[in-house]
């Protein structure tokens, strides 16, 4: 007599879902912050790793897109503000 295994779930059941991410939030969030251009840095490593993540079949991948733009136009904003050039006067 077979029992089923633990591994194995009713075909009619829906496939469980793929979990968000956690370098890809981490990353937005930081960019999200800012802190004068250290968030942007830290936001841009965080996505990459988390895009990477996402690419090898991980969730999150718009979150990891969202946070390196968000971070590198935070970096551009900060290398303005640095030289002394507001983009916004």
């Amino acid at each position: 007599m077979s029992t089923p295994s633990d591994t194995s779930r009713d075909p009619s059941s829906p496939a469980p879902a793929a979990g968000t991410n956690a370098f890809a939030v981490v990353g937005l969030v930081c960019s999200v912050l800012w802190l004068f251009g250290l968030g942007s840095v830290a936001g841009i490593i965080f996505s990459a790793v988390g895009l990477q993540t996402a690419n090898r079949g991980g969730g999150g991948r718009r979150l990891a897109i969202a946070g390196l733009l968000l971070g590198v136009l935070g970096l551009v904003y900060a290398v303005a503000l640095v030289f002394g050039k507001d983009p916004f006067d």
